[in-house]
């Protein structure tokens, strides 16, 4: 009797276990759902240059407005995984944090690099990084960016250096720059195509969405020695900063 009686109580036991653990998860999935409906919500109808866009890991960014376009005025923070530089692809999301040569999240999240430079992505991992009511910048987007401070000549095709003085417009002053756009690009280095991370201390490396081919995409370049903003097609599978746009129309 005695044995039957704790079988019994063992097996309610099991099935309260199991209630509990379900109800956990199905409050976990719908808390998650409603934060990201909440974030897009609130990137769609932000004031830009007064609010901040946030993202669903809980990162807040400053923004601007230029050209009729809200920017963000800080490299994007949201690393899903991360991965070392060796590791890449044209095709597959990578997420690296310059410096930092591990696979943990946790510990790559304690980096200086990470805290003030931000993450490095691929351009498939760019591609879907921006936080819910953002996105990725077209290039001709990034042209409207460069041309409202550029002086002279800022020719939206061409394939290498332009726009005349716009590139110290955008570079903050720890990059030789004078931010009069509020864009505040720092040096942040990229994950080279030879697989190592580079230029840290005088590089800034942008994504745009456009492909040029099946393994390049259009993104531009910051230099510390350059008035000017370099434009070209590199390999998808190189790792550079993010700046994500507020999701409306596209230019």
């Amino acid at each position: 009797m005695n044995s039957c009686y704790f079988k019994s109580c063992k097996k309610k036991s099991i099935i309260f276990v199991i209630i509990v653990v379900l109800f956990f998860l199905t409050n976990i999935f719908l808390i998650f759902g409603k934060d990201k409906k909440d974030v897009e919500a609130h990137n769609r109808s932000l004031v830009c240059g007064e609010d901040q866009i946030i993202d669903i890991q809980g990162n807040r960014y400053n923004t601007v407005e230029i050209g009729g376009i809200c920017w963000m005025a800080e490299n994007l923070r949201y690393l899903p995984s991360v991965s070392p530089s060796l590791k890449g692809s044209t095709t597959d999301p990578y997420y690296y944090v310059y410096g930092y040569q591990g696979t943990s999240i946790e510990e790559a999240k304690k980096t200086n690099s990470f805290q003030k430079k931000g993450v490095l992505y691929n351009w498939p991992a760019a591609m879907k990084a921006c936080p819910p009511g953002t996105r990725l910048p077209t290039d001709e987007e990034w042209h409207v960016l460069e041309n409202s401070f550029a002086t002279g000549d800022c020719d939206p095709d061409r394939s290498g250096l332009g726009c005349n003085f716009a590139g110290t417009a955008l570079m903050a002053s720890v990059l030789g720059g004078i931010n009069s756009s509020g864009f505040t690009a720092i040096s942040a280095g990229r994950r080279a195509s030879i697989g190592s991370f580079r230029g840290l201390s005088a590089f800034a490396h942008f994504w745009s969405s456009s492909e040029y081919s099946t393994i390049n995409a259009w993104s531009r370049h910051l230099h510390s020695d350059s008035l000017l903003v370099d434009r070209d097609a590199r390999y998808k599978h190189c790792g550079f900063s993010v700046r994500c746009v507020t999701d409306k129309e596209k230019i």
